[in-house]
């Protein structure tokens, strides 16, 4: 019977056309190596092909030009002739064809096509596809990256070939599914991945002839966990525990030995995830790089302390909101890893190999300075502004070279640091770190600016005299005043009136005529730069009496709505004072600052904002052009 009714279901000839069809996605991705099969030469010898040998022929030369449509043109001409029907050489011609070009959208597709064809076939001249067939196709699955949804796609071809008892998959086969898991961005792509991988296992376990899991299967695996950031923490760190089990049980399997790669993707994945559950991730990497040192004598790298150092760089500031001890003791343990970084850095041992480029392991030192400064910064603790001090000293004087300078961040968390602290002279400390900071970073200053009025602000913890508290006023208004005179670009924001103003209410009498004028010069200048924000309102309303805040601002809440605008009764602040402020309420229209410090949305922008929604295109097409403009 010929091969052309021996597709007689529906399946059978969908995959025939689609071996036939000419694929517009093909030609948008041979990037002109495609040619036209209908050009003068090929027609001719198409139209004087008689034997399948020479329709082979043809086929070969359109893939030796990587002709898709041709090959299968000329494969559609021959199903469709009784006396050339495609035999064992045609299927092996476009099989190695399509799964030597897997890059190639379609192609991982129509050999799957072909090996289904194969396996349904009636004629006796047609061999059952064999498993290294089989294997080529899963491997062109695996590597076929522009087509949609390949990894669920070479998923779905494994489980084919489980579900075939004629079928017997191996550990290759099980390597072409994962690593398709692993090049994929599908969602759930390490749960697909892991879950195989332990298939594999438990197979090894059934079976002591069954090929093991690889060394690179478990480092693309544990690599894929340390890059998601969003749940199940201890993913990465079972699949290590495994490892060392396996190889407990197989010690002469040596192919399976966690090394130094998987322990450290193991802690880049701690350090990953502390964003989402950073006192878990802190205490899980400070456990590993220990036992790592105690117990495997795997020796940790630099990279392997830089992810410690990051994971307990966050913990601290999660564990400050309830135990500031305990806060302190993760940015110290940070403070010590650091330690052992620079003498690994002394001695000249860094790398895996044990050397490594000295600008690079610099770069990566300098970063953990900045995490350890972050650290006490965050931890909010009375002894975290010597300790930061101590921090920054080391990167200045000890570990670079004379003209290297501590990078804006790590000056703005050194300022930071001293703001929980009881160290009488800390706002001088604070002010000297500035002052280097407005010397060398013009552009930057602005964070440091206000991180300096914050320490400002609690200089009450020290001394509770009113000498200090002024003079601690009097230094945080001459440092914005030294940012606003700078010409380089950096200038306050509206976080610095903010604290400005906090300031004046936290370091000067209450009800004192000085405090209502100092107050009344912030909110001055707040409203001449443009910065009113409703904190800075709210603020302002809160700490003063009606007879101040009129005098202050010029009208009170519940006044006659003026010409500035307004609605029920409530008078707003005009729009030019917050000019360089995003105001926006709940629901995303512009808002307006109410008296009150509240926002509140003028029936002018209400109006507005319906009518940009009347206007747009997609509206209107929405409505289907019910609705006349």
């Amino acid at each position: 019977m010929p091969l052309s009714h021996s597709f007689t279901s529906p399946f059978e000839k969908t995959q025939l056309r689609l071996l036939s069809s000419d694929s517009t996605t093909d030609n948008n991705t041979n990037d002109g190596f495609m040619k036209d099969y209908s050009d003068d030469n090929m027609a001719e010898q198409l139209a004087n092909a008689e034997t399948t040998s020479d329709f082979n022929e043809l086929i070969l030369a359109h893939t030796e030009n990587k002709n898709t449509h041709g090959a299968s043109a000329v494969f559609y001409k021959m199903c469709l002739d009784d006396k050339t029907q495609p035999n064992v050489e045609t299927y092996s011609i476009l099989l190695d064809y399509y799964t030597g070009h897997p890059k190639m959208r379609g192609h991982a597709a129509r050999a799957q096509s072909l090996l289904s064809g194969m396996s349904s076939s009636s004629t006796s001249s047609l061999a059952t596809p064999s498993l290294s067939q089989y294997k080529k196709v899963l491997k062109c699955w695996s590597e076929a990256l522009n087509d949609h949804l390949f990894a669920s796609r070479t998923h779905d071809f494994f489980l084919k070939m489980l579900d075939d008892e004629t079928i017997g998959v191996d550990g290759e086969c099980y390597r072409h599914v994962i690593t398709a898991w692993c090049r994929s961005k599908e969602t759930g792509r390490a749960f697909k991945a892991t879950s195989l991988l332990f298939e594999m296992e438990d197979e090894r376990s059934a079976r002591s002839s069954a090929a093991p899991p690889t060394m690179d299967l478990y480092r693309s695996v544990l690599e894929l966990w340390s890059t998601e950031e969003k749940s199940h923490i201890n993913k990465a760190p079972s699949i290590l525990e495994r490892m060392e089990t396996l190889h407990k049980r197989e010690p002469t399997t040596s192919a399976i030995k966690p090394d130094l790669s998987c322990y450290k993707l193991v802690l880049k994945a701690w350090a990953s995830n502390s964003a989402v559950n950073p006192a878990s991730a802190g205490h899980g990497a400070r456990s590993l790089i220990r036992r790592m040192t105690r117990v495997t004598l795997v020796p940790p790298d630099a990279e392997c302390y830089a992810a410690v150092i990051l994971a307990l760089s966050r913990a601290a500031s999660v564990v400050a909101e309830n135990r500031e001890g305990a806060a302190l003791a993760r940015a110290v343990e940070a403070d010590e890893f650091l330690s052992v970084m620079e003498d690994m850095r002394r001695k000249g041992i860094t790398g895996e190999e044990g050397e490594e480029k000295e600008e690079d392991h610099g770069e990566l030192l300098r970063d953990c300075f900045c995490n350890v400064l972050r650290a006490y910064a965050g931890c909010r603790h009375p002894d975290a502004g010597t300790k930061a001090k101590q921090v920054l000293d080391r990167f200045t004087k000890v570990h670079f070279e004379k003209d290297t300078q501590p990078n804006a961040e790590m000056i703005t968390l050194a300022i930071t640091a001293w703001v929980p602290s009881s160290e009488p002279l800390k706002v001088d400390h604070a002010a000297d770190l500035l002052r280097s900071m407005l010397e060398t970073y013009h552009n930057e200053s602005t964070t440091a600016c206000n991180a300096f009025i914050n320490v400002c602000i609690h200089a009450t913890t020290t001394r509770d005299h009113h000498d200090v508290k002024r003079e601690a006023l009097l230094k945080a208004i001459r440092a914005v005043h030294n940012l606003k005179s700078s010409s380089h670009g950096a200038k306050p924001d509206y976080l610095t009136y903010r604290l400005l103003l906090t300031a004046c209410i936290k370091l000067l009498p209450p009800q004192s005529p000085e405090r209502t004028r100092a107050m009344q010069n912030v909110f001055k200048n707040a409203c001449r730069d443009g910065l009113v924000d409703h904190e800075l309102v709210k603020l302002l309303y809160k700490n003063t009496s009606l007879e101040t805040y009129r005098k202050i601002v010029g009208a009170l809440p519940g006044d006659a709505a003026s010409a500035t605008g307004g609605s029920s009764g409530m008078t707003t602040l005009p729009k030019r004072w917050s000019r360089n402020v995003h105001v926006k309420s709940v629901d995303g229209i512009w808002a307006t600052i109410a008296m009150d410090g509240k926002l509140v949305v003028t029936e002018k922008e209400r109006d507005s904002r319906m009518k940009g929604l009347r206007s747009k295109r997609n509206q209107k097409l929405l409505r289907g052009g019910r609705v006349k403009y």
